[in-house]
């Protein structure tokens, strides 16, 4: 009779009321010493426990901050420029009552599980490698900013209502990117020069997600999150959800910032989201696999030679040449001396099987981070400054957390991926079906980026 009054209890939510009570003491001493350092650090614990206890709010203004307001606070500059970093801050607080919530129940996917030994293997081998708390600190913050968000919606309980509401506030989003890359592309192009210049000017073009006049936009995110709902759109219309009348326009909108920025990535991402989407389809259908094949290539084509002949003024069979060149050949990518390919190499040659640690465990998170400001780099990019050893996600994974630490990060996507898959399969119900095949192509394009 006991156990039974119990069972309702949801435990989670009373751990974090008593972590609140105990803490009240503490916090009135605190605050009652009349040092405002203190009495600020005492409401800030106090704000964390309670947003402990509304995981919605946090999870709101995570979406809302870097998704719909990063772009406006960047052209903004100075603090506002910052706001952002509130969303770090949120989601790692995120982590306890996930944490809480996942050991208490046990109810949760493989990958999560997985995903939670390999951030503690990351912070086991900084700690090995004898890396200070600065950098530690700063590479948990890098490597595991969004860990927070992803543990909260795979094992925490939400209402349909508000599900339904963060459908809306993503659909609202991706339609929102039209204007605000039209802006973008009309006004701040011919503030920094406009087309004479080079097409490097259009970097600027990153809708809400953070355009900047003096460059390293975060145009590749506005790529990206409109090729995944694209995605998602394509699975709605696949599985019926999404009404077929009307629906090429508001596919057109969607895919229409593509064409107005300086990522070339789109055209590997574009063609690899339609295949995740109907991939089961295709390979029960060749006739179709060679009807949707043809008219995403046809599309593809027709963008990259917009990019190459509007963008860069140049052909596209020279815009190829060019970009292999800085990617896998001699050419450094930007102002570094490596470029995504011989980064690679640099890595390999530098990590000889003699030395086995590092080669498979690497030297601590961080480790490899390049910055422009003296004194910020990693313990391992100051050895090597100019070169970009973190130029891209793999190398600096590798230097940071060596081949297993890459494999287990792998490992880790697959099986969400493979979840994501199993839930399209065996779901009875449509929207269910086509949330996850979206799911699928964004998680294999966040492999990819």
């Amino acid at each position: 009779m006991i156990l039974q009054a119990f069972r309702p209890v949801h435990w989670p939510s009373v751990t974090i009321a008593l972590a609140a009570l105990l803490l009240a003491p503490l916090l009135g001493m605190l605050a009652g010493t009349g040092n405002i350092m203190l009495a600020g650090g005492a409401l800030g614990l106090l704000l964390v426990v309670a947003l402990m206890s509304r995981p919605a709010v946090s999870i709101w203004v995570i979406l809302v901050l870097p998704l719909g307001l990063s772009g406006f606070l960047a052209l903004g500059g100075g603090l506002a420029g910052k706001a952002t970093w509130l969303v770090s801050v949120l989601s790692i607080i995120l982590l306890l009552p996930s944490l809480v919530t996942l050991f208490w129940e046990r109810k949760a996917p493989a990958y999560i599980w997985w995903a939670l030994g390999f951030m503690a293997y990351a912070v086991l081998v900084t700690v090995a490698d004898g890396v200070g708390p600065k950098q530690l600190l700063a590479g948990f913050k890098r490597y595991f900013q969004g860990h927070g968000l992803m543990f909260a919606l795979a094992v925490l309980t939400f209402s349909g209502a508000l599900l339904q509401r963060w459908r809306r506030f993503f659909t609202l989003l991706a339609f929102a990117q039209l204007p605000m890359a039209l802006f973008q592309l009309l006004v701040l192009v011919p503030l920094r020069g406009g087309f004479s210049v080079g097409s490097e000017v259009t970097d600027v073009v990153a809708g809400t997600f953070g355009g900047s006049l003096v460059g390293g936009s975060n145009n590749s995110d506005l790529a990206l999150f409109q090729i995944t709902a694209l995605g998602f759109m394509l699975a709605l219309l696949k599985e019926g959800v999404m009404p077929r009348q009307g629906a090429w326009w508001k596919l057109l909108c969607v895919a229409a910032p593509l064409a107005m920025g300086e990522t070339k990535v789109v055209v590997i991402m574009l063609p690899l989201c339609v295949a995740m989407v109907y991939l089961e389809t295709l390979a029960r259908k060749p006739l179709q696999l060679l009807i949707v094949g043809t008219f995403t290539t046809a599309i593809t084509l027709a963008l990259a030679q917009l990019y190459a002949q509007v963008l860069m003024d140049s052909s596209l069979e020279l815009v190829v040449e060019d970009t292999i060149r800085y990617n896998f050949q001699e050419v450094g990518y930007g102002q570094y001396l490596l470029n995504r390919w011989t980064s690679l190499q640099f890595w390999w040659t530098s990590h000889p099987l003699s030395n086995l640690h590092t080669f498979l465990f690497g030297h601590g998170l961080s480790a490899s981070y390049t910055s422009m400001m003296p004194g910020d780099s990693g313990t391992v990019a100051a050895r090597y400054p100019g070169l970009g050893i973190d130029l891209t996600a793999v190398t600096a994974m590798l230097w940071d957390l060596g081949l297993f630490g890459l494999l287990l990060f792998v490992l880790v996507m697959a099986l969400a991926i493979w979840h994501a898959s199993q839930l399209a399969h065996r779901s009875r119900d449509a929207r269910t079906r086509a949330e996850a095949l979206g799911v699928r192509a964004g998680l294999v394009l966040i492999l990819l980026y």
